[in-house]
């Protein structure tokens, strides 16, 4: 028979249990976590029935090795190749709740900019734990692969992944420091031509580039404004990056009609993968380490040119 002193002491083992260390991959009996929203979710175990509608999510649960755990994705959820297998939930900004309920996940990870109220109650409503991400900056991305991993259960691998973007990015920001800001070469980053959208200073591709040593020639406006080729023509940058796109698979082909643009007189029109630029997820790295070579390779073109006219 329990004594009074038994019972306080059971019930403070009860509340020590639910009270999660970080780096376990494992739950002693619950666990709070703060999502982007600021809300507090709860779960009573690591989740083994995962629905993301988040692309890069998707991505990066590939990443930490969690795959096993996710049964149901968006049709936007293309990377890597295997993911397309998962149940489809219908698209980014629409996902059908029937379907997401027929998969009888234990949570669902959401953007935060497309996390309705109307959304977020009817997944609450139906008792699906909803956990909310809402990375724009590399500090965001960053975060966002170690919560990933806790939330996870892979712990581990959450902070081998954010601990390597996070190094090179401070690697790169020494090294950029360390150079001659009059030399760094202006660069315009144009996230599609038709119209042309241009990735502005507070975006996470103007954050990379500022990180990996570029100017961005994009200063002023929106995060994302629209510009015609008399803007372009105007600011004529050392370098154009473009991203292909379905439908639009050489966006380069675009710029080399104005021959009066210096990056196409240079040979610095170049593209890179629109996820690495635009995907805040593991392969921001690949993004950040091609605009480093893209800047570095300017850097070199105009030093040539320059000796060129002096001699």
């Amino acid at each position: 028979m329990y004594t009074a002193r038994h019972l306080s002491t059971i019930v403070l083992l009860a509340c020590m249990i639910c009270v999660w260390v970080p780096g376990m991959n494992t739950f002693g009996g619950c666990a709070t976590y703060t999502d982007a929203l600021e809300r507090k979710v709860e779960l009573d175990e690591v989740p083994q029935r995962v629905v993301s509608l988040v692309p890069s999510v998707t991505e990066t649960i590939y990443a930490l090795g969690a795959q096993a755990q996710l049964v149901g994705v968006t049709d936007f959820c293309t990377y890597p190749s295997a993911a397309q297998s998962k149940s489809s939930v219908g698209a980014y900004n629409s996902p059908s709740i029937e379907a997401i309920a027929l998969l009888e996940p234990d949570l669902v990870i959401i953007a935060a900019d497309m996390a309705t109220p109307a959304l977020l109650d009817t997944l609450l409503k139906l008792d699906i734990p909803v956990y909310t991400v809402y990375p724009r900056s590399i500090a965001a991305t960053i975060a966002m692969l170690r919560n990933l991993g806790l939330l996870l259960g892979h712990a581990e691998e959450g902070e081998t992944l954010a601990h390597q973007l996070e190094r090179r990015v401070s690697q790169l920001r020494t090294e950029v420091g360390q150079e001659q800001s009059s030399t760094a070469p202006r660069v315009m980053i144009s996230i599609m031509v038709e119209p042309l959208v241009i990735a502005g200073t507070d975006t996470l591709p103007g954050e990379l580039l500022a990180s990996a040593g570029g100017v961005n020639v994009a200063q002023k406006g929106s995060r994302y404004p629209m510009w015609n080729m008399e803007t372009v023509l105007a600011q004529d940058p050392d370098i154009i990056i473009v991203s292909p796109h379905p439908g639009t698979s050489a966006p380069e082909d675009f710029f080399l009609r104005f021959s009066r643009l210096r990056a196409v007189q240079r040979g610095m029109v170049i593209p890179i993968h629109a996820d690495w630029l635009q995907r805040p997820g593991p392969r921001v790295l690949k993004g950040l380490n091609a605009l480093r070579d893209a800047i570095l390779n300017a850097k070199s073109n105009i030093e040539e040119q320059g000796n060129a006219g002096r001699n």
